[in-house]
């Protein structure tokens, strides 16, 4: 037994001997996403045209209805109003007679009865609407930028349209019982806008409607009684919906923002990823290796300078180069050779996203799919986060080109 545990100690002492010393060379750089619905190459500006007609119209249509409800009550009232007036005329007419009956000496006269109102309708309290804010324009413009355009006439114009603040209610909900009672509150609205994108000689390149779909907000106190949270709100109701919706249009805003500039705009983008060298392995060198990442990160790095890449391919074609004459060592099947299989495995997703940055996405696709097929899981999993990304960006390559 003892030496059988002494010889898998040895085995192990030696697998660690041939085991190469990976290093992941983790690099992050920027470049421009390229638009899904480019404009006309012609077109180096944009103007914004802001609409805020449906928040009027939608605030007039509010007040139309609390004025309809004032209306109703106000006619209900009236009508209660002349049935008493007719009714009281009545009576008094009765009176009258009732009087000079008795002032002619009729000792038998009898003293009328009033007949009875209808129920008289109670003024109960109309709320006021809640109704959309003022947007001071220059909210809009600080919000929205169409990136890779400059400000001004005569190129794309991105109409943004207000469709008004809607929906607005307070939902309860009950939770626990007895001492553990709580009141749980929740907010619910919804601030739609429409976004347009379109040129002279193309038209309307892009439409959509954002923030058409509920928005929520649970408010952060837990009442231990529903009147506590009435008696909140008789005086801190109405600032919150002001806040309320200036918090909706925001954050539609900003994501108005993303939408127009991934279908449209040239966004800069982050990315973070790893350039697999090898440290050691045996008596090999990999200065090759190493040499690469130094050219290819360089590469990476210039990538932001400008939208087809022109400034960093010649450095990274140079490390696809070197990587490309180390793959000609490749031996799999020998576990000790310098490019063995894990070696080779890390070159094909090295490659792979050197030749997508170049947008040669063909190549870049063959050695994505080596690297998945070569049987070492650590670059499969790498080659497959690669797919999603390499899709995005043929796809955005090709509608541009």
């Amino acid at each position: 037994m003892r030496k059988t545990v002494l010889n898998l100690l040895l085995v192990f002492a030696c697998g660690s001997t041939f085991a190469q010393n990976v290093q992941d060379q983790k690099v992050t750089f920027q470049y421009i996403q390229l638009p899904l619905k480019p404009l006309d190459k012609s077109i180096s500006s944009y103007k914004l045209d802001i609409n805020t007609e449906l928040n009027e119209k939608n605030n007039q249509d509010s007040l139309d209805v609390y004025n309809s409800k004032l209306m109703l009550w106000q006619a209900n009232f009236d009508t209660w109003l002349q049935s008493k007036k007719t009714i009281d005329k009545a009576f008094l007419l009765d009176l009258a007679k009732y009087e000079k009956a008795v002032n002619a000496g009729n000792t038998t006269a009898v003293y009328p009865t009033r007949p009875p109102y209808p129920k008289q309708p109670i003024k109960e309290e109309i709320p006021m609407p809640i109704l959309t804010e003022d947007v001071a324009s220059n909210v809009v413009e600080s919000a929205i930028k169409l990136e890779g355009y400059s400000k001004g006439d005569g190129g794309a114009t991105v109409k943004v349209e207000l469709m008004g603040f809607k929906n607005a209610k307070v939902v309860e909900k009950k939770t626990g019982t007895g001492a553990t009672t709580k009141y749980v509150y929740t907010s619910e609205c919804k601030y739609p806008i429409k976004v347009s994108v379109s040129t002279a000689s193309q038209g309307v390149v892009f439409t959509q409607i954002i923030g058409d779909q509920i928005s929520k907000e649970t408010f952060k106190t837990k009442y231990d009684s529903k009147y506590d949270y009435q008696y909140w709100a008789i005086d801190n109701l109405a600032n919150y919906w002001i806040q309320r919706q200036k918090d909706v249009l925001n954050a539609n805003l900003k994501q108005l923002n993303t939408i127009i500039n991934d279908n449209c705009g040239y966004a800069k983008r982050t990315r973070s990823t790893e350039i697999y060298t090898v440290k050691k392995f045996k008596n090999h060198n990999y200065n090759d290796l190493v040499d690469a990442y130094s050219k290819v990160n360089a590469g990476y790095n210039l990538i932001i300078k400008d939208r087809n890449h022109a400034s960093a391919k010649s450095k990274i074609m140079a490390g696809i180069a070197i990587w490309e004459k180390a793959l000609g060592e490749s031996n799999p099947g020998d576990s000790k050779s310098r490019i063995n299989k894990k070696v080779t495995a890390l070159l094909y997703v090295n490659l792979a996203e050197a030749y997508m940055w170049i947008d040669d996405f063909d190549t870049a696709e063959n050695y994505r799919l080596k690297a998945e097929q070569a049987g070492v899981l650590k670059y499969k999993s790498a080659s497959k986060k690669l797919e999603k990304l390499m899709i995005v960006a043929k796809d955005r390559y090709e509608v541009n080109n």
